[in-house]
């Protein structure tokens, strides 16, 4: 595991995250103490609009898998899992990709 900080300080957020690389697979570690989550920006005002429609706030702990593959000859990075968990035991599964890789994500890890 390593921590990392993603952006840069002088913008307008900077969170700090462990991560860890295993094989092709990325893994992210949040806690409350990462800072803050910034909204993402949206090319249009119907997808903006329906994000803030669902008001929901991230939860303190998350955790992430993303997976680094190719597509048409270009390096391409997927989130398969983002998982959030508060300190009341409220627990999300925020996204999940249905797929093969969820076998191959734990046999990379043992």
């Amino acid at each position: 595991m390593r921590s990392e900080q993603i952006g840069d300080a002088a913008k307008t957020f900077a969170l700090r995250v462990q991560t860890a690389d295993v094989g092709r697979y990325g893994i992210m570690f949040r806690t409350p103490f990462s800072g803050a989550i910034p909204a993402p920006s949206f090319a249009d005002f119907e997808t903006a609009a329906l994000w803030q429609g669902q008001g929901k706030e991230n939860l303190s702990y998350g955790l992430d898998v993303h997976e680094s593959h190719e597509e048409a000859g270009r390096p391409r990075v997927r989130k398969l899992m983002s998982l959030e968990w508060g300190h009341n035991s409220e627990v999300a599964l925020v996204s999940f990709y249905k797929g093969d890789w969820d076998a191959s994500f734990l046999e990379v890890l043992k």
